[in-house]
């Protein structure tokens, strides 16, 4: 670093007045040895000329310098380099436009290296996560992908700039069907007699103005194992909490009936335990059927549905005004069991507190999706409840066997829709059933 600085306005001051004293000083000298003035003054003029020219050259190298180095820092800036720094000049006009450079390099040069240092832990962390990830481009070409990506389409190079249709057939066929069809959700298969479980999200979304497509696989076999135990214990439990709540007291009866069958002088009595027993009886087969009823669930028998009818026969079933928004008469599905999940979402909407006139029901064709919507002003769920409100054996209700939302999740998923449940503002529940428009 120089010690000292000096103004480059005092030079330029010094490179013109320079030239003027010379010219002075050689015209009066002329004249003084009594040269002629006709041949002094051209001679006097051009010495004076060539002065000032080489004066100016010489200053002038600085600014050119500047200019030149600020120029190169700025085509570095504009390829991304931050590493280039200007020397420090002497004269003080350059000194604030150099440090101004220099410090908004270093601050470029910081943060592209605290953002290199970013992407570095975010590429570790998604390299190493449990979860394929891949992105692509709107026509299928490979943008980014992890480790686990290259495990679940068995290749061992890297994936980078391949194309992905041309790699879906490596995937299991359930799951290659839903990538194609970006279908989300669970699907099984077995690996040497082993189930594995994974959940498919299908994203689209712009980057840099361009299309991409990202796609995550989540293997879920030792969340859905565990869920599977969990959900057997709680079966065991609920069947022998019923078994045990009927058989109970249908061995204290007969017991009863035995006494008074020897005592033959209480008939009316043993009637009446008769019909207990009964009414447990129907009962307990009412709590068995619903489950073979869960486990039997038919496979969708899809068909054309006219929107109409349809429509008019689930008004008078419900008995609520239904709006409707549909560009075209006809959808294809199972008119009999989704019009099943719609009457369980609406008996849903009545038990939850909410008034009859407040319950709304909705059918709506959007892009790809035939959409139906239940909205009650119940007393809606917990953020706990709606996590488990689509498992098997989960209720709220006393008394229920958590079977109705979970048999509507079944249809709903046998037609490869979506089953989405929020809570709405100031209170209540929405339910939208999503079939894809076929």
């Amino acid at each position: 670093m120089l010690k000292h600085k000096v103004s480059l306005k005092h030079r330029l001051w010094f490179a013109i007045l320079l030239p003027i004293l010379g010219f002075t000083t050689l015209l009066y000298t002329a004249i003084y040895f009594e040269i002629e003035l006709l041949f002094a003054i051209p001679v006097v003029l051009v010495v004076t000329l060539g002065v000032s020219a080489l004066l100016i050259n010489y200053y002038y190298q600085p600014f050119a310098s500047l200019i030149e180095s600020i120029e190169t820092g700025l085509n570095c800036f504009n390829d991304e380099d931050f590493s280039i720094n200007i020397a420090e000049y002497e004269f003080t006009e350059f000194q604030v436009s150099v440090e101004t450079y220099n410090r908004l390099s270093k601050i470029l040069r910081d943060e592209r290296m605290e953002l290199h240092q970013r992407e570095l832990l975010l590429d570790t962390i998604i390299q190493n996560t449990p979860m394929a990830i891949i992105l692509t481009s709107a026509n299928g070409e490979i943008i980014y992908s992890n480790l686990e990506a290259k495990k679940l389409l068995r290749q061992t190079k890297n994936l980078v700039g391949l194309n992905f249709n041309g790699l879906v057939d490596n995937l299991p066929s359930d799951l290659a069907r839903a990538t194609l069809s970006k279908q989300e959700g669970l699907y099984n298969h077995s690996v040497h007699d082993q189930k594995q479980v994974y959940f498919l999200v299908c994203e689209e979304f712009n980057l840099n103005a361009q299309i991409h497509n990202l796609y995550l696989y989540k293997n879920m076999t030792q969340e859905v194992d565990k869920e599977e135990i969990q959900v057997w214990k709680k079966v065991i439990r609920l069947i022998s909490h019923e078994l045990n709540n009927s058989l109970a007291p249908i061995q204290s009866l007969t017991r009863s009936a035995k006494k008074m069958i020897m005592q033959s002088s209480q008939d009316e009595a043993l009637i009446d335990i008769f019909d207990t027993v009964t009414r447990r009886t129907n009962h307990l087969h009412k709590f068995i059927q619903q489950y073979a009823e869960y486990s039997r669930l038919p496979a969708p028998t899809l068909a054309q549905v006219n929107m109409q009818e349809f429509i008019s026969d689930l008004a008078k079933i419900v008995d609520r005004p239904i709006k409707a928004d549909l560009d075209q008469s006809e959808f294809q599905f199972d008119s009999a069991q989704i019009e099943q999940v719609i009457i369980n979402l609406v008996k849903n909407a009545r038990e939850s507190g909410s008034e009859e006139e407040s319950i709304e029901l909705e059918i709506e064709h959007r892009k790809s999706e035939l959409n139906f919507t239940v909205k009650d002003r119940g007393q809606g769920m917990t953020e706990s409840q709606l996590s488990q409100s689509l498992l098997p054996f989960f209720t709220t209700k006393s008394g229920g066997t958590g079977l109705g939302l979970a048999l509507c999740k079944e249809i709903v998923n046998a037609h490869k829709g979506r089953l989405k449940m929020y809570n709405r503002e100031h209170g209540g529940l929405s339910v939208t059933l999503s079939l894809p428009n076929q």
